[in-house]
Formats: C-alpha cells, sequence, structure tokens
C-alpha cells in the first residue's frame, strides 16, 4: 500500500473514530499507529493528525474542556486528580489544563465533593473513634480523589459529622 493509500485510509478511520467521541491528539495518535502499523511513519501520522486538527476533528483544549467537566460533574474527581490524568492523557500544555480546570466553578467543585462524601459519612461514621477520626478518613478519601486541601477543609468545616454517640468504636478501617 502507498503512503498516500494508507493516508486516505487512516484518515478516513481516524475521522470515524474521532467523531464518535472526544479523544486527546495522543489518543489518536497511537490508534494511528495501531491500524499503520508497521507502514505508518511518524512523518506521515503526523500530516493525518495535523489534518484532523485543522478540520476540526481533534481540539486538544476542547477535549481538556470537555474531559473536565465529565470528570468533575459526573464521577466527582477533583482538579489535582484530573489535571494528572490530563497530563496522561497527553495535553501538557499547562495553561491549557489550568483554563479547563477553571471552567468548573468553587460552587461545582464544592458540590462535586459534597456528592462525593456524602455516602462515605455514614459508612466511616460507624467505623470512626470521634469526629476528629471520622474527619481524618474523610480528608484521605477527598485528597485521594484529588482534591485541594482548602476544598477540603471548607467541606468539612460546613458538614455535620454527628455527635458523639453516632460513632462505632473505632477498630474498623476502610
Amino acid at each position: 500500500m502507498t503512503d498516500d493509500e494508507l493516508y486516505h485510509k487512516l484518515l478516513l478511520k481516524a475521522g470515524a473514530y474521532t467523531a464518535r467521541a472526544e479523544h486527546s491528539p495522543k489518543e489518536v495518535e497511537a490508534k494511528l499507529y495501531t491500524w499503520g502499523g508497521e507502514d505508518l511513519s511518524p512523518a506521515l501520522a503526523t500530516r493525518i493528525l495535523a489534518e484532523l486538527e485543522r478540520e476540526g476533528y481533534v481540539d486538544a483544549r476542547r477535549y481538556a474542556e470537555k474531559y473536565t467537566r465529565d470528570k468533575a460533574l459526573f464521577l466527582h474527581k477533583g482538579p489535582k486528580l484530573i489535571r494528572r490524568e490530563l497530563f496522561m492523557k497527553g495535553i501538557t500544555d499547562k495553561s491549557m489544563i489550568s483554563d479547563a480546570l477553571s471552567t468548573i466553578d468553587d460552587e461545582e467543585w464544592s458540590e462535586a465533593l459534597k456528592t462525593y462524601l456524602s455516602p462515605k459519612v455514614s459508612r466511616y461514621r460507624s467505623k470512626a473513634k470521634d469526629t476528629r477520626d471520622l474527619s481524618s478518613r474523610l480528608y484521605r478519601a477527598a485528597y485521594a480523589r484529588g482534591y485541594e486541601d482548602r476544598q477540603i477543609r471548607a467541606y468539612l468545616r460546613e458538614a455535620d459529622l454527628g455527635e458523639a454517640e453516632d460513632f462505632g468504636d473505632g477498630d474498623d478501617w476502610d
């Protein structure tokens, strides 16, 4: 197969792939190499990717914004985790990542954190010794989910974590 035939074949396939869902340039490039095998040169992959970007099928900024909204609002992930995941997906421009994260306002981040931690409160309450232990467990869960210290502390200040008789014996760790 000539380079021109391979170019058209892979451009059509990648166009269909990117039309179904948003993908990062790195993901599309990886697919091109999977589909093209040994016949695909780096120059041809770059040419195909450039054409997809020119035609609007691949847009790193749009991908970063949509990825951020989906992960924050539906999976309740925090900004630090999303930043790390975007980097792993090939979005390495720090200003682009910051812009994408800023599309979620503080109130939406707070609501996502509250939604994430709410089911954990009752489960952790039965295992915690006291309010301090419960706060510590919730803090660790939120931190592991990628929330920032200031966001977690704001949640813990506002949360009703219960009275002393609501707590278990503290022996059971999650």
